[in-house]
């Protein structure tokens, strides 16, 4: 990886662009919404895959991390008032 983990998480929420990434063995693509910290200092990457499913990962169990060129509109239905984001170190725009 060209970039550390969170500093392209960053900038793909930023500039609203899809990521991809490896999690146990398989490819997943994902529109990401908010970088985050647990209470537990666990770093966190939410977001919606293709089709709609709310993802939370933990940033440290991906593998093969890359944004892609591909941009997206933000889900109005998406909550960042979410207390689990109280934490957020980058939120989408939009929402």
């Amino acid at each position: 990886m060209a970039e550390d983990p969170f500093s392209l998480l960053r900038e793909a929420i930023l500039q609203k662009r899809r990521v991809t990434f490896r999690l146990g063995g398989a490819v997943f693509n994902l529109a990401p919404y908010v970088l985050y910290d647990l209470p537990n200092g666990a770093l966190m990457l939410g977001g919606l895959a293709d089709y709609g499913r709310l993802w939370r990962v933990n940033v440290a169990e991906i593998e093969d991390l890359a944004a892609t060129t591909r941009h997206f509109n933000p889900d109005p239905t998406f909550d960042l008032a979410d207390p689990e984001y109280s934490q957020a170190h980058a939120a989408i725009t939009g929402v």
